[in-house]
């Protein structure tokens, strides 16, 4: 076992001269779509009072695993603006492209690695994907003994490219300690805050990175079965003032996808259904992992061992899989580096399916934006009377507010709401169950919910 590297042991980053960085940010600018963050009637134009990431819906992609353009069997960044409309139907506000593995070499410009694609690639992304009012993220990693001004200047130099935000992550080989990573954040913040369209610093939750106005939060991607009281204790704590804003998520690439823990294929289009009603449901931002809007599984396969380094950091990842499109021409025209799980649901097969988990996805995701209460209304947790059921409230400034409950047990649990709500009906907003139906108008006095049972519903006098 190799102990840790003491920090003077430790091999030093590479330095970048200050004022080279300044300038690639000055002219990285000229032709940067920075300018297009902003589109009139755009969450972030400056209009809108809310800022834009506060109840995001972001989707993370690895861009080797996402779709190959050009046939040589690794994903890359023109795969990824070949299906932006695809991400435009499932209206996600951001995507973190996450991992990137970015080639930094002193006395040039950092750029992604040659694997994912030609040089100027990563530019047409970010523009292709501002059109469609779609923001990009990529990582930032927080390397020990590299100075503020380097971190500073390098988040200058990006901002100024186009992108929307950065995600501060864990330098495993050189981390920073927990002051620095602190005083870092804020004075990326401070970067972040100069620059027009309302630029967002997100870190990991475990950072402790106080300053990032975003922090993604694990709970809910670390159980591997459903809690009432798991899921309470997210939501309340995703509520509490004077903290930094949640994002929540149930799919990463440090752990397990979601159909893989919970493993219970009698009810894994249930249990997804379930999940994707809270992430779009509750008040907190949301993360979505490439391919859960189709319940999207690991390829049980050996892992590759002779490969390029990008392609090694997607490796990384707990259970590595390629995007299963299905249709022609799939992920790739070449042989795909690692196989494609061919027991899966593809995005060809769902697509023109309202009654899909995809459809399901797209449907919740309209409905984050579009209502009220979804949007911006303040969130009550609500008493079921029944620890395997929770409910909330949300409520809207103006306009009519909108219940959520689900059943987190695999069994049918009866419920109640009138401890907090008055007595009357809800009414389906949307069909709540897998076969496309509307569950009818249900008392408030005493409910039945099946097995992981949604119900997303306005209260509604009969």
């Amino acid at each position: 076992m190799i102990s840790p590297a003491s920090p003077a042991s430790r091999k030093a980053p590479k330095r970048f001269p200050i004022l080279f960085l300044l300038a690639l940010a000055l002219g990285a600018g000229a032709g940067a779509s920075a300018q297009t963050l902003a589109h009139s009637h755009w969450a972030g134009d400056g209009i809108s009072a809310d800022p834009w990431w506060r109840t995001a819906v972001f989707y993370q992609i690895d861009p080797l695993t996402f779709q190959d353009s050009n046939g040589d069997g690794f994903g890359d960044l023109a795969g990824v603006t070949q299906r932006l409309d695809y991400l435009q139907s499932l209206n996600v506000d951001a995507i973190l492209l996450s991992p990137l593995k970015i080639t930094l070499t002193a006395g040039a410009a950092p750029e992604p690695d040659p694997l994912y694609g030609a040089p100027g690639d990563f530019d047409d992304l970010i523009q292709q994907a501002s059109r469609r009012r779609i923001r990009t993220i990529i990582d930032l990693p927080l390397t020990a003994g590299r100075s503020a001004a380097e971190m500073t200047g390098l988040a200058r130099f990006w901002f100024s490219r186009g992108i929307a935000g950065l995600r501060l992550i864990r330098d495993a080989k050189a981390p920073m300690t927990a002051a620095d990573v602190e005083q870092t954040a804020r004075q990326l913040r401070q970067v972040a805050d100069g620059f027009g369209g309302q630029r967002v610093i997100l870190a990991d939750a475990e950072l402790g990175a106080a300053s990032a106005q975003l922090a993604l939060t694990p709970p809910l991607a670390l159980t591997d079965h459903l809690s009432g009281s798991d899921l309470r204790r997210a939501l309340l704590d995703s509520l509490a003032p004077n903290r930094t804003a949640p994002v929540f998520f149930t799919d990463s690439p440090d752990h397990p996808r979601s159909p893989d823990r919970y493993a219970d294929p009698a009810q894994s289009t249930a249990i997804a259904r379930l999940l994707a009603t809270l992430l779009l449901t509750s008040r907190s931002a949301a993360n979505l992992y490439y391919g859960q809007e189709i319940g999207l599984q690991a390829a049980s396969t050996t892992k590759p061992e002779s490969l390029p380094a990008a392609a090694q950091a997607s490796l990384a990842a707990v259970a590595p899989a390629l995007m299963p499109w299905g249709g022609t021409p799939g992920f790739s025209t070449g042989k795909p580096w690692l196989p494609i799980n061919n027991t899966t649901a593809t995005v060809a097969a769902e697509d023109p399916d309202p009654k899909s988990l995809l459809g399901w996805y797209r449907q919740l995701s309209a409905m984050h934006h579009n209502n009220p209460a979804l949007s911006s209304g303040a969130s009550t947790l609500l008493d079921t009377g029944n620890p395997d059921v929770v409910g909330w409230i949300r409520r809207p400034a103006s306009g009519d507010p909108v219940v959520i409950v689900l059943n987190l047990a695999s069994h049918p649990s009866q419920a109640s709401l009138t401890h907090d709500l008055h007595a009357g009906f809800l009414r389906n907003l949307i069909p709540s169950t897998a076969s496309g139906s509307y569950i009818q108008p249900i008392q408030v006095g005493s409910f039945t919910l099946p097995p992981y049972g949604v119900y997303i519903g306005e209260p509604h006098l009969k």
